[in-house]
């Protein structure tokens, strides 16, 4: 990251979040000293109730009282750190998330988006899925130009064959023509020994020739019009789109051009966009930057290919 880049978000970070976050932190240490008297208290009392099972075994049914009260204690102290860790997460996304990512522009937070299940299947870049369940979603604009980044996890298969997997969604909405449809993915993605390998050709795409050597070595590409497919996957795009991927810290990174919208599906094996930790303190700039860095690499896409400007192609 240059270094305009960072004083940006130093200024930001400095001016912006820290009076935000600094009365969350205190409610944080709260919670901590809340969790661990409670953990203290179990953890005794599960000692206290197996010795007493152990002194007790000839009278029979007070062990077993013991016992149980040992086993019923015992997993309210494996469960007690969960609970608070989900607890104090929502009250950071219900009440200071929104005034923490205000500083980075004009973006609302919410737990849905308006993606719709239907427009994920067209895009020809979702695995086959059932139901899918949204978590962190982010809507702004920038350079007039709205966009959408939503983490959604899926739920696909059948009984045993049922499986689990999540994307972090990102959809722009371009203001020229997209004739046909174009896709882009790694190349295992179109594994045929995969359960389920995206199917391009089923849809009428014909591959296309890359210009760069080295992103045709990881990633295929495919339209319906291979003319309007080099016109979009440009040089500067593919550099984009690379970034992309690094910043986000993807495997691989997928994006499909229809309908006059661009969708990247980017998988994910983590919960993203948890800018809140119980366990850490809220004062870390470490955390907020990678959230910067990301929107940073959303930006520079839309500036890509000019999103902002309504002309043709």
């Amino acid at each position: 990251m240059s270094e305009d880049v960072m004083s940006v978000f130093n200024e930001i970070y400095e001016k912006q979040i820290v009076p935000v976050i600094i009365p969350v932190e205190k409610s944080r240490i709260q919670y901590l000293r809340r969790m661990f008297t409670s953990e203290l208290f179990l953890i005794l009392t599960t000692l206290l109730a197996t010795a007493g099972c152990c002194k007790t075994t000839e009278y029979f049914g007070v062990a077993f009282l013991m016992l149980c009260l040992a086993m019923i204690t015992f997993s309210f102290a494996v469960v007690l750190p969960f609970s608070y860790m989900r607890e104090f997460s929502q009250k950071f996304k219900r009440f200071t998330v929104q005034s923490v990512i205000d500083s980075f522009g004009n973006i609302t937070y919410s737990n849905f988006s308006n993606i719709s299940d239907e427009f994920l299947r067209k895009s020809l870049i979702i695995n086959p899925f059932n139901s899918r369940l949204d978590d962190d979603c982010f809507e702004g604009w920038y350079k007039k130009v709205f966009y959408t980044v939503a983490e959604s996890n899926f739920i696909g298969g059948h009984g045993k064959h049922s499986y689990t997997f999540s994307y972090v969604l990102i959809l722009f909405k371009f203001n020229k023509p997209i004739g046909a449809r174009t896709i882009i993915a790694d190349k295992s993605s179109f594994n045929k020994f995969l359960m389920y390998p995206l199917n391009p050709e089923e849809a009428g795409l014909k591959e296309i020739k890359l210009e760069d050597v080295e992103f045709a070595k990881r990633y295929k590409a495919f339209s319906k019009d291979d003319i309007e497919g080099r016109y979009l996957i440009t040089p500067a795009f593919m550099e984009r789109f690379k970034q992309l991927r690094k910043i986000m810290k993807a495997p691989t990174t997928r994006c499909s051009f229809f309908d006059n919208y661009l969708l990247f599906a980017i998988p994910t094996f983590k919960n993203r966009f948890e800018l809140a930790n119980i366990f850490c303190t809220l004062k870390n700039p470490k955390r907020y930057l990678k959230f910067f860095q990301e929107l940073a690499a959303i930006f520079a896409v839309i500036d890509c290919f000019k999103l902002d400007e309504k002309a043709v192609l």
